[in-house]
């Protein structure tokens, strides 16, 4: 490294006219400047997200972090220790081939290479080409630079040790990625985003499905970036503070783009442990059959305080047959003391294959799921799910933590985004009609405000329903 002048040092060389003065001290200058492109990626100096994030021996991390939080440099340096093989917390071998995967070639051009050449000293690469996107250093390592957009059949190449993506991909991208382990070594993956997709599949894939060592997720706010002045912070603020996507860009938090239907679901509040529940307390089973797609129930046990609790599920994606589907739920009924039964009103529809409705199929006497139609007024139902959710005394609705499909389905549930606005637009509030049948059951569950009656005191009285229905 070169040797820096002293202050007086430069004083001298300044005042002095001699060339061979000036020719010293931009020799010196010029070293300098050499010196500081030489030892960029050994100067580095990570901040406190960035530390979390490179010291993690998960083999699937996930960085995902507001505008200017330092997402691209921390996924580069990763890069750079992975192919000099001197990561500073975990052992990488060298020479090795990985992947550095962009959204597009121009983000390729303009962001990723000028990052990695600002960072990588031209001293240890042996050859860059630009047309086939192949970096190779000095020490036999391999970089091959990928494009999102030139399709899944692209990434179909032989094992790789490392891949690091730039922001989130097409989930059949990802998916094809992750095929690439090798048989000596490990695959570490990597990937660095702002969520502006909403809660993409990343979120069910990856933050949803943390598990330590494996798949681990980290967060950074851009205000953790104190190389930010302050003037420059208060202007991103005011500039994002407002709009839908303020906690991705902000925060690197994951938000619905469309509006989300059950704003207050909390897991701290609606989600339990499941217990035993009692023998008197009354059960609401409520189907969803569906002749050509997998069936969806949902049993909902009733306390002595009127509190729902969603102690169970079906929605088996292997299983079609409806008369698959009615088997499970009666083994599921078990000793279960049901005094009502919902369907779906959809059921009302004929199927070609029985040239009855599919509330008619199920209540046959061989088959025996004998019930009758849920209230499908879906503003009601939309406002008595959020009541229960948020009552003046606390949530009375509860959810098993095992049922995580119907979570999962009631905290992705989102009013249809709409494209085409002005005069011909619709003003009704719509919900977008995607693996919604568990969280459409639990809506029916609360539009009943059923009341629980303790069997060993009286039993409760109905009114038959239909032709069917003995309820």
């Amino acid at each position: 490294m070169t040797n820096l002048p002293s202050t007086k040092e430069i004083q001298k060389l300044l005042s002095s006219k001699h060339p061979q003065a000036v020719d010293e001290l931009m020799e010196l200058l010029e070293g300098i400047a050499e010196d500081e492109r030489h030892s960029a990626w050994e100067r580095y100096e990570p901040m406190p997200s960035q530390l979390k994030f490179h010291k993690s021996l998960a083999r699937v991390r996930l960085y995902c972090g507001g505008n200017r939080a330092g997402k691209t440099t921390a996924g580069m340096i990763e890069a750079i220790w992975y192919m000099m093989g001197r990561h500073p917390y975990r052992t990488v071998l060298s020479p090795n081939s990985g992947w550095i995967v962009a959204l597009d070639n121009e983000v390729l051009a303009d962001v990723i290479l000028p990052k990695l050449f600002e960072y990588l000293p031209e001293d240890l690469i042996k050859s860059f080409n630009k047309v086939k996107g192949v970096l190779e250093l000095k020490n036999g390592s391999l970089c091959k630079f990928k494009s999102c957009d030139s399709g899944a059949e692209k990434f179909q190449s032989a094992e790789r040790r490392w891949i690091w993506f730039d922001e989130e991909p097409p989930q059949e991208v990802w998916n094809e990625c992750l095929i690439r382990v090798g048989a000596r070594y490990p695959l570490d993956v990597w990937m660095t985003m702002t969520p502006l997709k909403g809660m993409d599949w990343s979120y069910d894939e990856i933050e949803q499905k943390q598990k330590p060592g494996e798949i681990e997720v980290f967060g950074a706010s851009f205000v953790d970036n104190y190389h930010i002045l302050p003037s420059e912070r208060q202007r991103i603020i005011e500039k994002y503070e407002h709009t839908d996507e303020a906690n991705a860009r902000l925060h690197g938090h994951y938000f619905h783009k469309s509006g989300l239907i059950y704003k207050g679901l909390r897991p701290e509040l609606h989600l339990v442990e499941p217990f035993p529940i009692p023998e008197h307390w009354p059960f609401i089973r409520i189907i969803d059959p569906h002749p050509r797609k997998p069936s969806a129930a949902i049993w909902v046990a009733v306390s002595p305080g009127n509190h729902l609790y969603v102690t169970d599920e079906l929605n088996d994606p292997e299983e079609i047959l409806l008369s698959e589907f009615a088997q499970r739920v009666k083994e599921i009924d078990g000793k279960r003391y049901i005094v009502r039964s919902l369907i779906d009103p959809a059921a009302r529809q004929g199927t070609a294959q029985t040239g009855m409705s599919t509330q008619e199929y199920l209540s046959q006497p061989e088959i025996g799921l004998h019930c009758e139609f849920a209230n499908n007024n879906v503003t009601f139902g939309y406002d008595a799910v959020r009541k229960r959710l948020q009552g003046p005394d606390g949530p009375t609705i509860h959810i098993f933590n095992n049922c995580w499909k119907t979570w999962k389905q009631l905290t992705h549930l989102v009013y249809e985004e709409w494209r085409h606005r002005g005069a011909n637009r619709d003003i009704r509030e719509v919900q977008r009609k995607v693996n919604d049948d568990l969280a459409d059951c639990v809506r029916y569950a609360c539009s009943e405000q059923f009341e629980y009656s303790d069997p060993r005191t009286s039993a409760p009285e109905y009114e038959p329903r239909g032709k069917y229905t003995s309820y």
